[in-house]
This record gives structure tokens, C-alpha cells and sequence, in this order.
């Protein structure tokens, strides 16, 4: 008997195994996929004369591609994916404003360069709020999509473990 249930025991390891290759490939596959999707987008935006409707469903397949590990992961109650206390709350505050800072610049050089013949000068106040409207609302959508996510994140934890303590 005890033979038997070693047995059983080695083939669940090995079905285990076989499942983490089979979760690694998959994870490699949507690596490679949003990479060339990415890779595609750039190529395309840099070509004259093409519509932003084709790029629009590679975008949407990309973010997908990026949003959808992640969002699985918080939903099934990865422990991981939502971390907890002071030091990581500072450290995604200090991360959303470095974040929303490098953004704003990088639109203000874009817009200053598309548009510098509007402007009289790099003092001009319209100038100017073009990169705080972007940190503003940049820095408002990532701390909105932290909350929730530490939300659904907070719920699936104490889903799981009420579902562990009924067992």
C-alpha cells in the first residue's frame, strides 16, 4: 500500500513539474509577444503616412499583453504582487513621482520641439503647463490604480484565507 502511495506521490511531483515548464513557456510566449508587438508599434509610428487605426489594435494587444499577468496574479491572491507596510508605501510614492516627473519632461521636450514656434519664449506659462498637467494627472492615475489595486489585491487575500479556514 505504502508502495503504491509513493507512486502516486511521484507522478503529482512530476505532473507538478511538468506544469511549472508548461507555466514557464507560456509566461516566455507573452514575453516575446509584447516584444514584437512593441517592436512593431515603433516600426510603424516611425513610417510616413500610416493611420493611427493601424496601430490601435496592436496597442490594445500589447496592453493586454502587459496588463493581464499582472492583474491575474492580484486576482488569484498572490501574496507578492501587493506588497504592504510604510516602506512600500514611500517607495511607490517615490516611484510614481519619479515616474510622473521623467513623463512630464518627456512630453514638454516633445511639445516644446512641435510647437516651439507658438511659444515666445521657454518662460511662456503655456509652455509650462503642459508638463504639470501631465505630472498632475500622470501622478493622480497611478496613485488611483495603486489603491485599487491594493484593494482587489487586500480582498483576494482575505478570500483565500477564509477559503483556507474553511478547510
Amino acid at each position: 500500500m505504502s508502495k503504491r502511495m509513493n507512486q502516486n506521490k511521484r507522478i503529482e511531483q512530476i505532473d507538478e513539474r511538468v506544469q511549472v515548464e508548461r507555466l514557464k513557456f507560456q509566461a516566455e510566449a507573452l514575453t516575446i509577444v509584447g516584444w514584437l508587438l512593441f517592436a512593431s508599434v515603433v516600426v510603424k509610428s516611425h513610417m510616413p503616412n500610416v493611420p493611427i487605426e493601424q496601430l490601435l489594435s496592436e496597442v490594445v494587444i500589447l496592453l493586454v499583453c502587459l496588463l493581464y499577468p499582472s492583474l491575474r496574479s492580484l486576482l488569484a491572491g498572490d501574496v507578492d504582487s501587493v506588497p504592504s507596510g510604510k516602506k512600500s508605501l514611500k517607495y511607490s510614492a517615490l516611484g510614481i513621482i519619479a515616474y510622473s516627473a521623467s513623463l512630464a519632461v518627456f512630453v514638454s521636450v516633445l511639445n516644446y520641439y512641435q510647437f516651439k514656434d507658438k511659444y515666445q519664449s521657454i518662460a511662456d506659462w503655456h509652455f509650462w503647463m503642459v508638463p504639470l498637467i501631465v505630472f498632475v494627472g500622470s501622478g493622480l492615475f497611478m496613485m488611483i490604480t495603486k489603491i485599487t489595486t491594493n484593494i482587489i489585491g487586500q480582498s483576494a487575500k482575505r478570500r483565500i484565507e477564509k477559503q483556507l479556514g474553511d478547510e
